[in-house]
């Protein structure tokens, strides 16, 4: 039995087409409900500029930079799942300690800010890449055509960090099962703790918040 392989292809089914899709799925609906719909919009009508604007060699440079953007993407939507998981089995284990591995720490510090970043090694080279591409792009750009390139870059920053947050929920959500697995009911002691997640991740908000979106949309 070669475990090594037996890993590997447990991972490959978890992030297969259809986990990507899925994740695809929840930002598009994300966007129809008008969460990103400024983003995505400002995304369009940058291309559709830069597709008239640019010489080719600025064409092939911004092709470049969208090749590492979607390679950093799908980083950001398989390791953000594995420490969902983490942190799952820490607030199981150790639950009167502080977390050290919920998303603000794990997403938003090691992955995202430097000089933590430097450690997830490609990464941290895509990233690296995508800022020189960008800077070569603005040399000389008028304003119009720096607003363009910013709004492809925030299109891609936000699509990235929409699937972090949902990869660590699915990975979240796995550790649960998984402890539920073995200790029957054992996640349901970590309610309040999953309760706050959700809300941190924006997946929940308070009672009063709601109220106010009711009255809100009554009056529209």
């Amino acid at each position: 039995m070669d475990t090594r392989n037996i890993i590997e292809g447990i991972k490959a089914r978890i992030f297969d087409p259809s986990y990507a899709s899925a994740l695809k799925t929840a930002y598009d609906d994300q966007v129809k409900a008008g969460y990103f719909e400024t983003e995505e919009k400002e995304y369009a009508l940058g291309a559709e500029f830069l597709s008239q604007k640019l010489s080719e060699e600025q064409k092939a440079i911004l092709a470049s930079m969208e090749a590492n953007y979607a390679e950093k993407y799908s980083y950001a939507s398989t390791y953000p799942f594995y420490c969902g998981l983490l942190c799952a089995f820490e607030q199981f284990f150790l639950p009167s300690q502080k977390q050290i591995f919920d998303f603000s720490t794990s997403i938003n510090e090691d992955l995202n800010t430097l000089p933590r970043m430097k450690r997830h090694i490609r990464y941290h080279e895509l990233n690296t890449q995508i800022l020189d591409e960008t800077n070569h792009l603005l040399q000389g750009a008028d304003e119009e055509t720096t607003e363009h390139i910013t709004s492809i870059s925030c299109g891609w920053d936000q699509r990235a960090h929409s699937a972090s947050v949902y990869a660590f929920y699915i990975g979240y959500r796995f550790g649960l099962d998984t402890i539920d697995a073995v200790v029957p009911m054992g996640s349901m002691d970590l309610m309040p703790k999953t309760l706050y997640l959700e809300y941190e991740l924006g997946f929940t908000t308070p009672y009063k918040s709601r109220e106010r979106e009711k009255e809100r949309t009554a009056n529209e």
